[in-house]
């Protein structure tokens, strides 16, 4: 259950990144301020309610992802986190997915296949 809190943060943060580099330009790898950037760098790009929820759920699947990979006493149980934090990264994933291809129609970029 570590693992999948792990796995499916760095889903979310890679999804992210991928986002934050096709509307900003630039690539941004600091975690805490990837998350930040959802709501500064990103907010007139994005609808208010969908950087809303990228911040928390990103900021949320990040502390937990600490919790999991260097904390031996977990403070909730680990499954009801794990289904949490996947169903927000699957969320996250696709969400960043269709952002990141209307980025690329509004530039222009051809789709990949």
């Amino acid at each position: 259950k570590r693992q999948v809190i792990s796995r499916a943060y760095y889903a979310m943060y890679h999804a992210v990144r991928a986002l934050h580099l096709s509307i900003r330009g630039y690539d941004l790898d600091e975690h805490r301020k990837l998350a930040q950037s959802v709501t500064t760098d990103l907010a007139g790009h994005l609808k208010p309610k969908i950087a809303k929820k990228l911040h928390q759920v990103l900021e949320r699947a990040r502390h937990a992802r600490n919790e999991a990979d260097y904390s031996p006493y977990y403070p909730v149980p680990l499954g009801r986190d794990a289904g949490a934090i996947l169903a927000d990264a699957e969320w996250t994933v696709n969400r960043c997915r269709m952002l990141v291809e209307e980025s690329w129609r509004r530039s222009g970029v051809p789709r990949a296949n």
